[in-house]
C-alpha cells in the first residue's frame, strides 16, 4: 500500500461531476465526525434505512438511533486501541446520474503514536435526498 494520507489531501486530478464532488465532500464531513468519535454526528450522514457491512458484522440500520448505537461500539473499540484519525491513500467518487454516487478507497486507522492500527478497503453508496447526500450502504473490509 502506498503512503497513507489524510482524507483532505486525497483529491483526484481528473474532473469530477457536481454529484461526485458533493458526495465526496459529504464523505469527508462524515470522516471528520468519525475522527471526533461522535456517533451521534456520524448518524446524521446516514440515510434511513441504511446497511453496514463491516469486519464487526453486518447491520441493518433502519433509523439514526441504530446507526448511533452501532457506531458507538465501533468508536469504543477505536478509542481503546488508541485511535487518533482515519487516513486514506486515495478516494474515488463515481456518480450514477444526479441522485446516487459511490465513494471508494483504501484507508487506515492511525493511532496516537502515529502507527497504523488497521488497514481497510471501503465502498460507500450515497443517495441524494433533496439537497443532502446520505450514506445508504457502507461496506468496509479489513485489508
Amino acid at each position: 500500500m502506498n503512503s497513507v494520507n489524510d482524507v483532505r489531501s486525497s483529491s483526484s486530478t481528473t474532473s469530477r461531476t457536481d454529484a461526485e464532488s458533493t458526495a465526496l465532500a459529504t464523505f469527508r464531513r462524515y470522516n471528520d465526525a468519525f475522527r471526533a468519535l461522535d456517533a451521534r454526528a456520524v448518524s446524521t450522514f446516514f440515510h434511513e434505512p441504511a446497511l453496514l457491512f463491516s469486519p464487526r458484522g453486518d447491520f441493518a440500520l433502519p433509523h439514526a438511533a441504530d446507526v448511533e448505537r452501532t457506531y458507538a461500539g465501533v468508536m469504543k473499540e477505536a478509542k481503546a486501541r488508541g485511535y487518533m484519525r482515519t487516513a486514506f491513500d486515495a478516494l474515488q467518487a463515481c456518480s450514477f446520474g444526479t441522485q446516487s454516487a459511490t465513494v471508494e478507497g483504501h484507508g487506515a486507522w492511525i493511532g496516537t503514536n502515529g502507527e497504523v492500527l488497521m488497514r481497510f478497503e471501503c465502498s460507500y453508496v450515497l443517495r441524494r435526498v433533496g439537497d443532502v447526500w446520505k450514506i445508504a450502504l457502507a461496506m468496509v473490509r479489513a485489508a
